[in-house]
């Protein structure tokens, strides 16, 4: 494996997860949260290498130069397993339910990004039920709504 250049400046994956433990989930995620996090520490425990993660990866953090190029934007400066970083991007567009609500659709870009990106596809979709919940923890901590993550949630939960 490549040395990672500036590794100390970067934020482990597993710092996302410490999270679970630090805020007051409602007795109806309980099961769910634990589940994720349980899942989590299974997936990192059984990682087989790291690499530079954007950590924010979707399509509103991602522009087209005029050349064409593609530039990522935004990134949380983060270093783990390469299937995480699919997690954000599987769970939007958020303003187009009718993709991101569609566990089909879940299914197959899944599918799609594990084949294409030749990563294992029950990591892909184990990193992005626990991303959903992560996204549902910090909607908990910042006191904002959590209701479309966690429809998605249980729609993930049956595939890991």
């Amino acid at each position: 494996m490549k040395d990672i250049k500036n590794r100390e400046r970067l934020s482990p994956l597993s710092d996302l997860f410490k999270i679970f433990g630090r805020i007051d989930v409602p007795k109806d995620l309980v099961d769910t949260f634990n589940k994720a996090e349980a899942l989590a520490k299974e997936l990192m425990a059984t990682q087989t290498h790291e690499v530079l993660l954007h950590g924010d990866l979707h399509h509103e953090n991602i522009i087209s130069r005029e050349d064409g190029e593609f530039v990522c934007f935004d990134p949380k400066g983060m270093i783990g397993d390469p299937a995480y970083e699919l997690g954000t991007t599987l769970k939007n567009p958020r303003d187009y339910p009718e993709i991101s609500q569609n566990i089909e659709c879940f299914v197959e870009r899944a599918k799609f990004f594990s084949d294409e990106l030749k990563l294992p596809y029950d990591r892909v979709v184990g990193f992005a039920f626990i991303h959903v919940c992560l996204s549902m923890a910090w909607s908990i901590e910042d006191g904002f709504d959590y209701l479309a993550q966690l429809d998605l949630a249980k729609k993930i939960e049956p595939l890991v």
